[in-house]
């Protein structure tokens, strides 16, 4: 994709490969090659600032790095000091879930969205705003490898919220989500979860 880019300024169509290759458009979500993380790597390497090698590690880089940040927005729902978030954070980086990251890519595509979810869900309560962004969320998850890991994941999640926060959350939904915010979160989900 890099030297696509580089050589001709746009994105492929079609993938080349000795066996004639796939066709872009339609396989572009399972191989998280529209992947938000990517982009900068793909930039670099487009640029000719880097090889396409260190653009790629970049790109990992990069995605990790939106991972660790939605792993300590995430962790303020439970955890109140910022010295804990912070400590989870890097714990997070050393451990298996941020390190795996390097070898097996497709481990960020499929955890990079968990807690944004996770974080949006638990906002909702303070403006029906980011019942938008957690649909948004739960569109961009279905853009990876396994969709249906991700979507799973989010229902139950909603149920798990709902199930905590019961009083909290359909208190809420009653009193301040109207139908234009469910059209709203539809359109979101819609357009996020577009490979396009």
């Amino acid at each position: 994709i890099v030297r696509y880019l580089r050589d001709f300024g746009t994105f492929p169509d079609w993938l080349h490969s000795p066996k004639g290759g796939v066709w872009f458009a339609p396989l572009s979500n399972n191989f998280m090659l529209i992947a938000p993380y990517r982009w900068p790597g793909y930039w670099l390497g487009a640029s000719g600032w880097v090889g396409e090698l260190l653009a790629y590690k970049i790109s990992l880089l990069f995605g990790a790095g939106i991972f660790l940040y939605g792993v300590f927005l995430a962790s303020g729902i439970f955890l109140k000091q910022r010295w804990q978030q912070c400590f989870l954070v890097a714990l997070a980086a050393i451990t298996s879930t941020g390190s795996t990251f390097f070898y097996q890519e497709q481990a960020l595509g499929t955890l990079l969205y968990v807690p944004y979810l996770w974080w949006s869900l638990s906002k909702i309560q303070t403006h029906p705003r980011y019942f938008w962004l957690f649909a948004s969320f739960a569109g961009l998850s279905l853009n990876n490898h396994y969709p249906q890991i991700l979507f799973i994941y989010a229902i139950c999640l909603a149920v798990v919220m709902v199930g905590l926060f019961r009083r909290k959350l359909v208190a809420f939904f009653l009193a301040h989500l109207k139908g234009k915010d469910l059209a709203i979160a539809g359109v979101c989900f819609l357009v996020s979860a577009s490979p396009v």
